[in-house]
């Protein structure tokens, strides 16, 4: 009757996947339901700020921001300082979860997804040696950074491709930018400006076509990158340190929003 797909974040382009899977469909089904696009639910966690793409060809998620808000509805907003000072009192200190889910992401950048991080930073590298402007920033200066943004990234990922990049993904990029400025003790600030070109495929132009096909290269594998980093960073391991209310602690839940309003509920049903 329809097809659920796990992980998209994890295609280089979900959005053409499924565009692929809708024309298979087409093809395939008995005329009298090709006329329909097949049901796709897509296992997409999104952030509480965050819509699904409009121009994915699916008939919805498969309900973590559904049980989020549900979950949200028998939650008081006025108890979260309460609560924080007593889970505060209960383990004996006070956790910044900010501070904690950005650890945590360079944890598991350090460990478990270095090698992805080491070849988006020999990518980078090859990239800026091409061009007297940036040649001088080097292989571990350009590591830093990525795993700086990656690390302040607001959702799980972006979906840029060489003919398609949103308000909504530069938005995206441009805040983890900003946060890794701030938390970087790199001298050269630059690097910033030009990986976040890279990211957003901007300039292209600038380069030879090997370059860019290097560019769109690195700015696909990023984006695979980052849905792994805030997977583990988030799911597997910081909601198992950071306990202030559990029924926030399941997959696709916010651990910084206690409670949801019924007019946010009523909100988001008219939205979906």
């Amino acid at each position: 009757d329809g097809l659920r797909i796990d992980h998209p974040d994890g295609l280089s382009d979900p959005c053409s996947y499924c565009c692929a899977l809708q024309q298979l469909w087409r093809e395939a089904a008995p005329a009298a339901m090709a006329s329909q696009p097949a049901p796709l639910l897509v296992e997409k966690i999104l952030a509480s700020h965050e819509h699904l793409p409009a121009d994915w060809p699916v008939a919805g998620t498969t309900g973590y921001d559904a049980a989020r808000v549900l979950d949200g509805l028998f939650i008081d907003p006025a108890a979260a300082p309460a609560l924080s000072r007593l889970y505060a009192r209960f383990i004996g200190q006070r956790l910044d979860i900010e501070q904690l889910l950005h650890d945590r992401r360079k944890l598991i950048m350090g460990n478990m997804l270095g090698s992805e991080l080491s070849m988006l930073a020999n990518l980078a590298s090859a990239i800026a040696r091409s061009d007297r402007e940036t040649r001088d920033f080097t292989y571990q200066g350009l590591r830093q950074a990525l795993a700086e943004i990656a690390a302040g990234f607001p959702v799980y990922r972006t979906y840029v491709t060489r003919q398609h990049c949103t308000d909504e993904d530069r938005r995206h990029v441009r805040w983890a930018l900003a946060l890794a400025r701030r938390n970087s003790r790199a001298a050269d600030q630059l690097v910033f400006d030009f990986l976040g070109r890279l990211l957003l495929l901007e300039r292209l132009a600038h380069h030879s076509a090997r370059v860019r096909r290097q560019v769109v290269q690195f700015c696909l594998r990023f984006q695979q990158f980052t849905a792994p980093v805030m997977a583990k960073g988030l799911e597997d391991t910081t909601c198992y340190v950071y306990n202030r209310l559990i029924s926030l602690n399941e997959v696709g839940g916010d651990l910084r929003l206690l409670g949801v309003s019924v007019s946010a509920f009523h909100q988001a049903n008219r939205q979906r």
